[in-house]
């Protein structure tokens, strides 16, 4: 049942994204899970076929409702919005009036959008949009309490990108938010983090599976120069890095300075480099799972 007051947006679905998703379904133990996997990858295929007409990134394939672990065990219909989240795609036949949400999506998704199919399922109509933050602790939503597409258009916005942080700044003792003394994430420290000359050391946890620290080293060199040291490592101490993981140092640009990767087992990747006063730089760190970037001023 479309509610009066959202505007909802009919999107065909593809013969390819019906045998797409006939394909993933035969797959699973029982007709029950085949249909909801079915109907879970069309959902998400609706909606990156919306995304797309408005020139918005997504990705299915690492989304969750992709994996077939995920798909065999969970009610998932995620829609990964890269930099930004994940969103839930949910589904719902022509004849129900309630957006339904298993306890697997109520957490870790901007919101939730409700995709209804027709009877032929040659088409999808997407109702409406709700943002995670009035979900509450409901599991079940009615379709009036929808809010229009075009919220979710907000929702999906970027978040602006921060002033670069400025280097000269902290060798005054005066630090950026969410940068803190080493020895407040790590007690005791961890090898390898000591540096002979060091007169400034802060670290930054980056949320993610494992969490990580990055710790950047500042020190004065000759004439107007920077020595800088970079160390990212695992916060869990029998944690190993991801293998796909990359940390990049970008110039002003965005080129890339240097790249550096990840060998099986390691457990943390240094580097050591200078800054001109006044330069600008950025440090990335980029995974499955993860895509972090913070810009440096010397």
């Amino acid at each position: 049942m479309k509610p009066p007051s959202v505007e909802s947006i009919v999107v065909p679905l593809s013969v390819a994204a019906r045998e797409a998703a006939k394909t993933q379904a035969a797959q699973q133990a029982t007709p029950e899970r085949g249909l909801q996997v079915y109907l879970n990858s069309l959902a998400t295929w609706a909606v990156q076929r919306y995304l797309r007409w408005l020139a918005i990134a997504s990705q299915r394939q690492s989304s969750e409702s992709a994996q077939p672990v995920h798909q065999a065990l969970f009610d998932v219909a995620d829609l990964t919005i890269p930099g930004v989240g994940r969103l839930e795609c949910r589904p719902l036949r022509v004849a129900e009036a309630i957006l339904r949400l298993p306890p697997e999506v109520q957490d870790d998704r901007l919101g939730y959008v409700a995709v209804q199919f027709a009877e032929s399922l040659q088409t999808a109509q997407l109702l409406g949009f709700l943002p995670a933050e009035r979900l509450g602790d409901r599991a079940a939503v009615p379709l009036n309490e929808l809010q229009p597409l075009e919220n979710l258009l907000t929702c999906l916005s970027p978040a602006p990108t921060p002033a670069p942080i400025q280097l000269q700044q902290w060798l005054a003792g005066i630090f950026a938010e969410g940068w803190q003394a080493v020895s407040e994430i790590l007690t005791p420290p961890t090898p390898g983090l000591a540096w002979r000359r060091a007169t400034v050391q802060r670290a930054r946890v980056l949320e993610g599976e494992p969490p990580l620290a990055l710790c950047l080293m500042v020190e004065p060199g000759a004439g107007d120069r920077l020595e800088l040291r970079l160390h990212l490592f695992p916060l869990t101490a029998t944690a190993v890095l991801p293998p796909e993981l990359r940390l990049r140092v970008l110039t002003a640009t965005g080129k890339v300075f240097r790249e550096l990767t990840v060998a099986a087992g390691d457990r943390g990747l240094q580097y050591e480099f200078n800054a001109e006063c006044g330069e600008s730089f950025a440090i990335e760190i980029q995974s499955e799972q993860r895509s972090q970037r913070f810009d440096f001023t010397g």
